[in-house]
């Protein structure tokens, strides 16, 4: 069959479904209808691709969007873990900047997505890669550059904001704190960090999942260039993916000179400026909860 012919049955297919041509592939089988008075026509073929939706909400860690993926169907997990793990798909990407040797950890966009049926591993990393390039404005782009931080830095510390924060109020206060102790040359002592670093081994995240909800002592002097008790700095990557709300807050942080925070047991947090304020807020709230 003529292919101008195809096109303009696909579209006609298009419209009445009301999807996008795109989504339709066809061929088309030539027959002789022999009660057609030898008139030749043609058996036309087409098929919808399928389209899957998933939500990959904000604060996951690779291997949590992976599951989350299989999961919905839409690509076995070990897929997205190599795709994570293959240089062609952040080249031309904003992940492409990191420093060598780091995972992509942080740079796979929260968002909502549709995927073919028969997506790739590749395809949905390089999706969820460009969809973060889209989302860096040039305001975030400015503020980036006005601290004199990288982009790399300010995505580590929001993904620690991410996992710290309850409140949306909070979270430019919470990035002002770790911004104050890296700057004071301050261990972070941020819990979400451990949490990452003893998910390393898998007998823990089969006792306790990915986020371990109570850190015992031993979970604090975990050897790793994750745990923020024992290392000063940041650490190597982030470690998980921040949402845009924690990448602005961490981006443009409150200006304060608080140096702690402890949980008020609601979501909320009271913050300190000297380690003795900070250690009255803590008795004060441990005996409350």
């Amino acid at each position: 069959m003529d292919e101008q012919l195809l096109e303009k049955m696909k579209k006609l297919i298009a419209d009445r479904l009301e999807i996008e041509e795109g989504k339709i592939t066809m061929e088309s089988s030539f027959r002789q209808d022999l009660g057609a008075d030898s008139l030749d026509t043609y058996e036309l073929v087409y098929a919808i691709e399928e389209e899957l939706g998933i939500t990959i909400p904000e604060g996951l860690r690779i291997e949590e969007i992976a599951e989350r993926l299989a999961y919905e169907g839409i690509l076995p997990a070990v897929d997205f873990l190599i795709a994570t793990r293959t240089p062609a798909n952040w080249e031309g990407t904003l992940a492409a900047t990191r420093p060598p040797g780091t995972s992509v950890e942080g740079y796979l966009f929260p968002s909502t997505y549709r995927f073919s049926a028969r997506a790739t591993g590749d395809a949905v990393v390089r999706a969820m890669l460009e969809r973060f390039d889209d989302q860096m404005t040039a305001e975030i782009e400015t503020a980036i550059r006005t601290s004199d931080r990288t982009l790399h830095d300010v995505l580590t510390v929001a993904s620690i904001v991410e996992r710290e924060a309850v409140l949306a109020s909070e979270r430019a206060m919470i990035a002002s704190v770790f911004w104050n102790r890296v700057r004071d040359v301050m261990p972070l002592q941020a819990d979400p960090t451990v949490q990452y670093a003893i998910a390393a081994e898998p007998s823990n995240v089969l006792a306790f999942g990915y986020w371990k909800p109570v850190l015992e002592f031993a979970d604090l002097t975990y050897a790793s260039p994750f745990n923020t008790y024992t290392v000063i700095g940041l650490p190597p990557t982030p470690i998980a993916a921040p949402g845009l709300a924690s990448i602005l807050a961490t981006a443009s942080p409150a200006t304060t000179d608080f140096l702690y925070f402890v949980s008020r047991g609601d979501g909320s947090h009271v913050f300190a400026e000297t380690f003795d304020e900070h250690l009255e807020n803590v008795v004060r709230f441990r005996a409350e909860e």
